[in-house]
């Protein structure tokens, strides 16, 4: 019996290999034969994308090795005989097995989309779908698929979310790819729901390396999966994992059969033993343990952050031309598993500020606001467009010690511009309610404050801005130059004309005036790094304008210069740039950790185990290296070298004559 069963494995393992090795020569013949042509122009868009953007943005993809091997791994015999492979052997797993031919197959996450144009022209099925949730990514592809149409059977490439799926098309087969992960959330579930709802009773859907994949674990995936009709199926392969439906869903709800295999938000909360019992302690505690883990040279931390950034999710009511949220069609949100554990610890946080998007969509974020409100040392900012109806302001005002609004405009004709989809009247009325909230109520907070991106649609508004301001009775003004300079909706006239000298004169001249009306109606100002681009485009208008003399509030860092320099105090000689590594913990959408968004990459990326609790997070290996360099004083392996406080020491110890 262990004889026959050996041989059937070797044979199997024959066959297999036999089957990679016919699919590979095929795919080399296809794309260097006459029928090859698109796929030389795929790759020379590629190319010129790569040119582009990747060059541009990231260390990551420079050098031309580099930039090949990018290449290589969507568009190449290898690349394409993989992506065969893998839907061949999903079609063999379906109730009807064969090939794919005939069958009606489903794409998620296509990157560029040609693997699925490739699979389309050498297997010939029935129907094929490919979304593309990444809209840079999305016009390479359909730009070759128009041009070659007539090669292509059925094929459809769309940059659409999972809202497409609506159509109720029916699929034999799902593609499940790397560039599509599932992170640990209500919504992912939510989703994986209406993409089992896509395929037919008996069909596969296949998700490939899974195993690498950040986010939720394969075991809450398949037990997801299970609560919509789907059982796992054997599979020689680690990077590939099968589920067959199987079953019908045998609830009513999708909420009811989350909860009978253990995937609604209660279970997954109550798995993590850390969330059971809430920390009590107050916020000069926490800092006082901070400070004695510094002073005692520790990097594993035992206490909680002092503060956190949560960028709560990706979704958005607006499309504002800076910003490529909306675009990236999947949204993001973290992990409510990690921020139930952040509420429970919060007794002891001295700061927590929510972006998004818009944080005031996500539900978690009504939370800790309702949380807040309860605990009258934190201090709780939220960044928000503030362009909701029924905005709940009573639980702001209760919850939120500050509001930053993102406004960039002094007219609703730039306001539309700026923010589409906004309601410039909508805004002011909601800034309105919140004053006269505030005024019958007798209370100062929550403090507004108003951030105006300067750009080359409203750079003749900066003293009407501040005239805005104190038309509401707003204190806090904050202005910045547009950084994101490569969103899908910027145009150029977005970009300020640093070239023309004309506008540059206009904008000093409106940066003066607004300085001078913010110091008669006692409003702060922020200037961040507009004075510095002016004196680095154009500094003989920096000088005759004396932008040198502009006045500019100190906390421009959301309550972080203040609590960095009272526990720098209890340091020996100042001797940090700041504490950061040691008290500050940054969650972004898609789920990723960072102390501080201008530390060096490897330090703004930190990948994030949602199965574990969020003090085992805090104590991850990036965090506990930042720490230990801080401590060795090699703050040059962490910092980024434009990061302000760096700056400062810097300074600070070259006139102290130290190095």
């Amino acid at each position: 019996m262990s004889k026959t069963h050996d041989l059937k494995t070797k044979v199997s393992m024959i066959t297999e290999t036999l089957h990679k090795i016919i699919s590979m020569a095929v795919a080399q013949i296809r794309c260097i034969g006459p029928d090859a042509d698109w796929v030389r122009d795929a790759v020379d868009a590629m190319r010129q994308w790569n040119n582009h953007e990747l060059r541009r943005q990231t260390e990551k993809y420079r050098g031309q090795k580099d930039e090949d091997s990018h290449i290589r791994s969507f568009c190449s015999p290898k690349a394409f005989a993989a992506f065969d492979h893998i839907a061949s052997t999903a079609s063999k797993a379906t109730k009807d097995g064969g090939s794919i031919k005939g069958k009606r197959v489903l794409i998620l996450g296509s990157s560029w989309g040609l693997r699925p144009m490739y699979l389309n022209r050498a297997r010939k099925p029935e129907h094929m779908l490919a979304l593309c949730f990444h809209g840079q990514f999305f016009p390479v592809g359909k730009k070759i698929l128009e041009r070659y149409s007539q090669r292509f059977t059925n094929l459809h490439i769309a940059k659409a979310g999972l809202s497409i799926l609506e159509r109720n098309e029916p699929f034999h087969i799902g593609i499940v790819t790397a560039s599509m992960p599932f992170h640990d959330t209500e919504d992912a579930r939510m989703e994986l729901m209406r993409i089992s709802e896509s395929i037919l009773p008996g069909g596969v859907l296949a998700f490939t390396n899974l195993n690498t994949l950040e986010g939720m674990s394969y075991t809450d995936l398949s037990a997801t999966l299970e609560a919509f009709g789907f059982r796992a199926v054997a599979v020689k392969h680690s990077y590939l994992q099968l589920f067959r439906k199987d079953a019908p869903v045998q609830t009513a709800t999708a909420q009811e059969a989350l909860t009978m295999t253990g995937q609604d938000i209660d279970t997954r909360i109550s798995r993590i033993k850390t969330t059971e019992k809430k920390r009590k302690e107050s916020v000069e505690e926490r800092k006082a343990k901070i400070a004695r883990h510094i002073q005692s040279a520790e990097t594993k931390l035992s206490t909680l952050p002092a503060s956190y950034l949560l960028n709560v999710s990706s979704i958005c009511n607006l499309k504002c031309i800076f910003c490529g949220y909306p675009d990236k069609l999947r949204h993001h949100a973290i992990s409510e598993t990690l921020l139930h554990q952040v509420i429970n610890g919060i007794g002891g946080t001295a700061a927590i500020t929510l972006t998004g998007g818009e944080p005031l969509l996500n539900s978690m974020a009504w939370k800790i606001i309702n949380t807040a409100a309860d605990y009258p040392d934190l201090n709780l900012s939220v960044t928000s467009n503030l362009n909701l109806r029924n905005l709940d302001v009573a639980k702001i005002a209760h919850g939120c010690s500050h509001i930053n609004n993102s406004i960039d405009a002094a007219s609703a004709e730039t306001y539309s511009i700026m923010r589409q989809g906004g309601d410039w009247n909508l805004l002011n009325e909601n800034l309105s309610l919140i004053e006269q909230y505030k005024k019958e109520n007798n209370q100062q907070h929550p403090e507004l404050q108003i951030n105006f991106i300067v750009t080359g649609h409203n750079y003749s508004e900066l003293s009407a801005f501040v005239d805005f301001a104190a038309g509401h009775g707003i204190k806090t003004v904050d202005f910045k130059w547009l950084l994101w300079q490569d969103t899908p909706r910027i145009t150029d006239q977005a970009r300020v004309r640093i070239d023309d000298m004309e506008v540059m004169a206009t904008l000093c001249r409106e940066m003066k005036l607004a300085d001078e009306l913010a110091s008669r109606n006692g409003i702060r100002i922020g200037w961040e790094k507009v004075p510095f681009a002016i004196k680095k485009f154009t500094p003989g208008l920096y000088e005759k304008f004396e932008l040198d003399k502009l006045k500019s509030y100190t906390d421009m860092m959301s309550g972080r210069t203040s609590d960095n320099q009272k526990l720098l105090q209890t340091m020996p000689d100042g001797c940090m740039p700041c504490i950061a590594p040691f008290s500050r913990l940054q969650i972004s959408s898609p789920p990723y950790a960072s102390f501080c968004c201008h530390a060096k990459p490897e330090f703004t990326y930190i990948p994030i185990d949602t199965k574990k609790s969020i003090l085992d997070v805090w104590n991850s290996r990036q965090f506990q290296k930042a720490r230990r360099l801080f401590l060795e004083e090699k703050y040059s392996e962490v910092c980024h070298p434009e990061c302000r406080l760096y700056q400062i020491y810097l300074k600070t110890h070259k006139a102290k004559g130290r190095n």
